[in-house]
């Protein structure tokens, strides 16, 4: 049975002159998947899947993202890994508007988020809620020019500085009679319907390695290489936080090569969230390692760049990513234009240049002949001490 297959659509949003505005994210059933009834848990499904599996750029690129996030989701904020600046959150329609929600909704605001409120069709108990919204999403499947126009003019003495945008736009008489209106942005099947992505699940489960990053996160004194060590057991989540932590939505000015800078970038708030969606949202399956040979060598070559006053830490990642296109099953060239590492590792990995790739070759070389026929060399003694760590990493985060 081949990896698991991830799913998730989008659908557009159109402004007046039916240029894009933005993507909503909709969640869509994957492999070994159920549907869940519960808003928070679509909503971290959804989260999970668009920031880690995905990724955001691939998704909407520079435009807006509209996520449709349950009450948990807000009291919680795990929304925070979305980008604040081209994010909009969209209150859903069952929600109970109480002073939590307000409270919750007024956070998010003063964050940076955008607040939408979605398939409104002029019930006044979300009175209350509309002064915090900037986006009024009017359904208008089968409501009539005067329907529309009377909750419009509701919405004007309620919100006025909201912005209108008219969803569930079935057809081209429907959109002309609504530019009649004063709706800017329009939604709907007359657009566009929403399309489906689909991607290769990267993190199947790994619940006992992320119990153990979570608790380490939850420390009063988080270091940073501790969590590094825990999170190299995991290939795939490696891959992703670099990946997240080089993303041009964090506006980071150079390339990061290490996963310990990507922690740093990212910072613990940050980590903490991801962790939390991973372990909301993951099956009950134990690590997913492909063995420890990966974390030898990884160990092996920051050992080396160690001993010669080098980065450590571009040589641990030069040795872990050596064998990420096993742990992924995707050509390592793809996975690295995704993660987008300093050049210098690139190079190691892809051209075989540099001091870096020098480590690579004496740890590859060194698991190709074993300890036993190394004799008592330093190679030798490199090799067992990387086997030892590696073996009691991994028999740590066993479940």
């Amino acid at each position: 049975m081949g990896p698991a297959k991830v799913y998730l659509a989008r659908q557009p949003i159109f402004d007046r002159g039916q240029q894009v505005f933005g993507y909503e994210l909709l969640h869509r059933v994957g492999d070994g998947e159920t549907w869940d009834p519960d808003d928070d848990v679509v909503t971290l499904q959804v989260i999970r899947k668009a920031v880690l599996e995905f990724g955001l750029n691939a998704l909407a690129g520079r435009h807006r993202l509209f996520l449709n996030v349950g009450p948990a989701t807000l009291s919680q904020q795990e929304y925070r890994v979305f980008p604040a600046e081209r994010t909009v959150l969209e209150v859903l329609e069952r929600a109970d508007v109480t002073d939590a929600l307000l409270v919750d909704v007024a956070a998010a605001r003063t964050a940076g988020y955008q607040i939408a409120l979605d398939d409104y069709i002029g019930d006044r108990r979300f009175d209350a809620l509309l002064p915090l919204v900037d986006i009024v999403k009017l359904d208008v499947l089968d409501r009539s020019d005067d329907e529309v126009r009377d909750t419009i003019d509701h919405l004007r003495s309620v919100a006025p500085a909201a912005q209108l945008l008219a969803e569930k736009v079935e057809s081209e008489a429907v959109f002309r009679s609504l530019l009649a209106q004063p709706i800017g942005l329009f939604q709907g099947y007359f657009f566009k319907k929403p399309i489906t992505f689909e991607t290769t699940c990267t993190v199947p489960g790994h619940q006992a390695a992320l119990l153990r990053v979570a608790a380490a996160l939850q420390a009063s004194d988080v270091r940073f290489d501790h969590l590094a060590t825990l999170i190299s057991a995991v290939p795939a989540l490696t891959f992703q936080l670099l990946r997240l932590a080089n993303s041009a939505s964090l506006g980071v000015a150079r390339q990061l090569a290490t996963l310990h800078e990507a922690m740093v970038t990212l910072g613990l708030g940050q980590l903490r969230k991801i962790v939390h969606i991973l372990l909301a949202t993951s099956g009950t399956s134990g690590p997913q390692v492909i063995g420890t040979t990966g974390l030898i060598r990884a160990r092996i070559c920051a050992r080396l760049a160690a001993r010669d006053g080098g980065d450590e830490d571009a040589a641990f990642t030069v040795g872990l990513f050596s064998l990420m296109d096993v742990a992924l099953r995707r050509p390592l060239v793809d996975i690295l234009a995704e993660v987008k590492l300093r050049s210098d590792v690139e190079e190691a990995l892809l051209d075989g240049a540099g001091i870096l790739s020098h480590y690579l070759r004496v740890a590859q070389a060194a698991e190709d002949v074993g300890a036993t026929d190394l004799g008592q060399t330093d190679a030798a003694a490199l090799f067992l001490e990387a086997v030892a760590w590696a073996e009691t990493l991994i028999a740590d985060l066993a479940p």
